[in-house]
């Protein structure tokens, strides 16, 4: 419920603190109410510090409008059985009631209801440059071996949908000092660049983490150290 966070300055802490645990190569996925703020919508103070990036966003107050008008009559009942009658109203407007200032405002244009699906901007500037690699990477290979993309349309399906094969050959298979090994997906110890030390991981205390993920995660250090020397000096 970003809308009650307090403002901009309140939802940048809670935008950083969201960029700060998502996975490389994961998403935030967003659903709330927008008041309007001049040209603004409060869904825009989400991207403001730009730590992250929408994906994709659309404008649901319609739906949500017209699941109000269906359910209105069944939340009606519940709070008149349940809630003390000095603080129905209160429970109605939180319910979005038709009738209600909640309820209106979406009706009349003066607040929107958003979903948005987010990630974080440092992972999505690094992926794209990561794909014109892998394209640049893959073309050569295809030239060298003909074979290899008759070998992908033989991998089990299933096996690719669960993210089981090796995310550059696409093969399920291991070999002697050639395992799969996984951080935010799985690779051969010899098609990870770099290749990735038998020795290493099987030692127990040994935490592999991916190249692209070692590069996130230290550039994710850097911008906090970043902003903290920047709040020092201010």
């Amino acid at each position: 419920a970003t809308h009650l966070y307090g403002g901009p300055q309140m939802i940048d802490r809670f935008v950083h603190e969201v960029a700060r645990v998502l996975r490389p190569d994961g998403f935030f996925l967003w659903c709330d109410i927008c008041y309007h703020d001049g040209s603004k919508r409060s869904i825009d103070y989400l991207t403001a510090s730009g730590e992250l990036l929408i994906q994709d966003k659309i404008d649901i107050t319609s739906n949500v409008l017209h699941s109000l008008d269906i359910t209105s009559k069944s939340h009606e009942e519940v709070i008149k059985r349940i809630i003390p009658s000095e603080q129905q109203e209160a429970y109605r407007v939180w319910a979005g009631l038709p009738g209600t200032i909640m309820y209106e405002n979406m009706r009349e244009g003066r607040m929107d209801y958003w979903r948005a699906v987010f990630q974080d901007s440092i992972y999505t500037n690094d992926k794209d440059d990561d794909d014109n690699d892998d394209m640049k990477s893959n073309s050569s290979e295809s030239q060298i071996n003909p074979a290899s993309s008759s070998s992908c349309r033989d991998i089990d399906e299933f096996a690719i949908e669960l993210g089981s094969v090796c995310k550059k050959c696409m093969v399920l298979t291991e070999e002697k000092d050639n395992d799969l090994v996984e951080c935010h997906a799985k690779h051969h110890q010899k098609c990870h660049k770099p290749p990735v030390s038998t020795t290493n991981i099987s030692d127990p205390r040994y935490l592999w983490c991916g190249a692209k993920c070692g590069k996130l995660i230290n550039k994710r250090q850097q911008s906090q150290l970043s902003l903290k020397k920047n709040k020092n000096k201010e």
